[in-house]
């Protein structure tokens, strides 16, 4: 709902407007009508307002409000909700943009707006989703006679597909309904993130080995996998399947959703950071627990040898994944390991502290995170004692003393 790119917030809906599949239908505080405004006047008046106080990093505000399928709301009636919702939620005086977007079987509209009013100073979102937007969402639904959202399944609920098992499904249509789903639900910016949203449901798309003639033309597969991970059956070629999720379609949606995510990284990174400043986990596997209870999967990348090179959050509640880099260096395997680690020694139980490996060359790249992790990791030396590199040093010092 809030993030720090306005300009991400307004490429992911001006996109969409460009393919045909929504419209900017209002435009509140622009001194023209939205029809009339062009992608630059939408931009600079944000610029505008936010430049008044560059302190302020999270300056974005993107909501989605959907609507169950029955209602047949016009476009005026779409308006009229946008404004009242924002209204209640203190944003009604600020510069805002409504989006009408037609790529769901429910209507739903997109609003787009910041926090930085004209005189410099900020709108509070403390607490903006999980209270003041509840708040905002039932006086709506009342005042427009909207059905009510509690105690309702969301159509993405009921069309969620299930897990895949390898012989209990058409493997074709299965892997399809999979695949797309996903695509339209979830905003990843490259093939990796998009397995670990995929592999939920066991599934994984492949481009093959970088020797491979599948990787040099571009080509993409999907299979199903098993609980470990191992491809069951016979690939199925994006060229071939429904939508055509080829690479290139793929690459084209990264391309956007990278911009997307940048505009809500933030309330992301703000839910792991207080998970982790909460219950300061000592290992991944309990990092992992405590993101699961808000909605967020951690997934570990890790080699043959058990080494971890990466780490993904997956939130659910977003419909986002990031790497770790997107959310800063604090959630990068390496600098991750480095505060378990600390965790773990101030619990008193060193030898618990994880059960997984960090590469070198992860470590280095943290720079004097590298010097803490070496020292928590250096063997204890009772006090008074000495090691033997210690002695042998003091050794050579008497025979040159005496020499």
């Amino acid at each position: 709902m809030c993030g720090k790119n306005i300009q991400g917030a307004i490429a992911y809906n001006e996109e969409k407007v460009t393919r045909g599949i929504a419209a900017c239908i209002y435009a509140s505080r622009f001194g023209l009508d939205a029809d009339q405004l062009t992608l630059k006047d939408k931009v600079n008046r944000f610029d505008r307002l936010i430049a008044l106080n560059r302190k302020i990093k999270t300056n974005t505000v993107h909501v989605s409000l959907n609507f169950h399928p029955g209602e047949k709301l016009r476009q005026t009636e779409l308006i009229d909700i946008g404004k009242h919702y924002l209204e209640k939620l203190g944003f009604g005086e600020q510069p805002f943009l409504i989006y009408n977007h037609f790529d769901a079987a429910h209507p739903h509209i997109h609003l787009v707006t910041t926090n930085i009013q004209s005189n410099g100073t900020r709108i509070d979102l403390h607490n903006i989703g999980r209270i003041r937007s509840e708040v905002a969402r039932k006086d709506t639904e009342m005042i427009f006679n909207l059905r009510k959202a509690e105690g309702e399944v969301t159509p993405e609920v009921a069309n969620r597909p299930e897990p895949l098992r390898y012989g209990r499904n058409q493997t074709r249509k299965a892997i399809t309904d999979v695949v797309l789903w996903v695509l339209k639900n979830y905003k990843v910016a490259s093939v990796p993130e998009l397995n670990a949203v995929l592999r939920s449901f066991n599934v994984v798309a492949d481009r093959g080995s970088k020797k491979s003639k599948m990787f040099s033309r571009d080509g993409l597969v999907y299979s199903i996998i098993n609980e470990k991970g191992r491809r069951m059956g016979i690939p199925l070629k994006s060229s071939r399947m429904r939508g055509k999720p080829t690479l290139k379609y793929l690459e084209a949606q990264f391309r956007v959703n990278g911009e997307f995510k940048k505009a809500i990284s933030g309330n992301t990174r703000d839910k792991v950071t207080a998970s982790i400043n909460r219950h300061q986990p000592s290992t991944l596997a309990q990092l992992s627990d405590n993101l699961k209870a808000i909605n967020i999967e951690l997934v570990v990348r890790e080699n043959e040898n058990k080494v971890v090179y990466g780490l993904t959050y997956v939130d659910h509640e977003a419909k986002a994944v990031f790497n770790g880099s997107e959310l800063g260096k604090r959630f990068s395997p390496a600098a991750l390991q480095v505060e378990l680690l600390a965790n773990g020694k101030a619990k008193g139980h060193e030898s618990k502290y994880s059960t997984y490996r960090v590469s070198e060359r992860a470590i280095e790249t943290t720079g004097k995170s590298n010097n803490m992790l070496h020292e928590l990791l250096k063997p204890e030396t009772p006090s008074g004692s000495t090691s033997p590199g210690d002695r042998n040093k003091k050794r050579r010092r008497k025979k040159q003393r005496r020499l």
